[in-house]
């Protein structure tokens, strides 16, 4: 369409070269349908252009959208599990915490008892050791109580000896006083029989009781002495 414009505008370019004035201004409004003509394929070509340029864009979008689509129902499924999982794991929060408070009270009770404990330990470890130094005090004292013991067994033994010598000495001093009556009875017969001898066995009598006397005062103080030792002994 173009060419057969510009023809025709040849041709009646050759007409307004005759003197036609109306030729002359119809062939200027041809031109300019001709240039907004060219104006308008230019933009067309330009418009098509752009089309096509839109139209792969689109289908560039359509596809990013369809990819798009697929990923967020992906993201959509993986937002579920995402979801259930974090409801799993405030559950398991939930748990974890109430287990933590039973712990820490469980922690509280265990520092508590820990702390009475070592009241008691400090305690037990005061009481050991007075308990120590009065055993110590109480092994000095039977140490002691040993060697006296020891002293007064040797004692025991002495003043036993001396109880078998006191006992035998005793026992001739009954025999003699046994013989002193004996005699005294045949003094006193003879008494009878003579005054003179009875005064002598009289005087003999009294010197045997004086002995008898002495031998009861003796034996008196040996068995308090000895009494003496058996309650010493005793403590």
């Amino acid at each position: 369409m173009l060419s057969l414009i510009l023809a025709q505008d040849n041709g009646h370019a050759n007409e307004t070269q005759s003197g036609d004035p109306y030729m002359g201004d119809l062939l200027r409004e041809f031109r300019a349908m001709g240039t907004r003509l060219k104006d308008s394929e230019t933009r067309l070509k330009d418009t098509d252009t752009r089309l096509k340029d839109s139209e792969t864009r689109l289908k560039d979008t359509e596809t990013r959208l369809k990819d798009t689509d697929t990923r967020l129902k992906d993201s959509e499924t993986r937002l579920k599990d995402t979801e259930t999982r974090l409801m799993d794991s405030e559950t398991r929060l939930m748990d974890s915490e109430t287990r933590l408070m039973d712990s820490e009270t469980r922690l509280m009770d265990s520092e508590t008892r820990l702390m009475d404990s070592e009241t008691r330990l400090k305690d037990t470890d005061t009481r050991l050791k007075d308990s120590e130094t009065r055993l110590k005090d109480t092994e000095t004292r039977l140490m002691d109580s040993e060697t006296r013991l020891m002293d007064s067994e040797t004692r025991l033994m002495d003043s036993e000896t001396r109880l078998k010598d006191t006992d035998t000495r005793l026992k001739d001093s009954e025999t003699r006083l046994k013989d002193s009556e004996t005699r005294l009875k045949d003094s006193e017969t003879r008494l009878k029989d003579t005054d003179t001898r009875l005064k002598d066995t009289e005087t003999r009598l009294m010197d045997s009781e004086t002995r008898l006397k002495d031998t009861d005062t003796r034996l008196k103080d040996i068995e308090t002495r000895l009494m003496d030792s058996e309650t010493r002994l005793g403590q």
